[in-house]
């Protein structure tokens, strides 16, 4: 070390030891009041339930270093709300998910479980708004008012 420069250091092996020290080319000092504390780890994700979600279904994920979780997420897209019930379970609701993994990140790291399938929304059905005529004979011409209508099959009518 040169002058001017102090090295500032805890080493791991010092463990609740309650101060930090620094050293210098004139000499070290140290000064009670700091105590070290060891990394919380990384969280580790074991299950989840269901594997098949909707959007607003809620999924409990179990596993271990859960305390401190600061986002969940199915397929890579985050859960629209979560609850940390413990260290080991972690109920999150599913938003505009996506299949793939389950992931939950903590300041310690991140884990990622794969099998979670996403059940996207199931798009309505055609509805008729109106049709005129009222009545008639099947050589009748029909008009009508629907949204959704996609030419799945061609309509067709028999005569009894």
């Amino acid at each position: 070390m040169s002058s001017g420069v102090l090295g500032v250091g805890l080493s791991p092996e010092a463990f609740g030891v309650d101060c930090a020290f620094v050293a210098g080319p004139f000499g070290a000092d140290s000064l009670p009041g700091f105590t070290y504390t060891l990394p919380l780890p990384a969280p580790k994700i074991y299950s989840f339930s269901p594997t098949s979600a909707a959007t607003g279904t809620t999924v409990s994920i179990n596993g271990t270093h859960f305390t401190g979780t600061t986002n969940v997420g199915f397929g890579g897209i985050t859960a629209t709300s979560f609850a940390i019930v413990n260290d080991s379970l972690i109920r999150a609701v599913v938003g505009t998910g996506r299949s793939g993994y389950v992931s939950v990140l903590t300041p310690s790291g991140i884990d990622t479980l794969i099998g979670f399938t996403y059940i996207p929304p199931v798009s309505p059905g055609p509805k008729v708004f109106s049709f005129t005529p009222t009545s008639g004979s099947p050589a009748s011409f029909t008009r009508s008012r629907a949204t959704s209508i996609r030419p799945l099959f061609k309509p067709s009518y028999k005569a009894p």
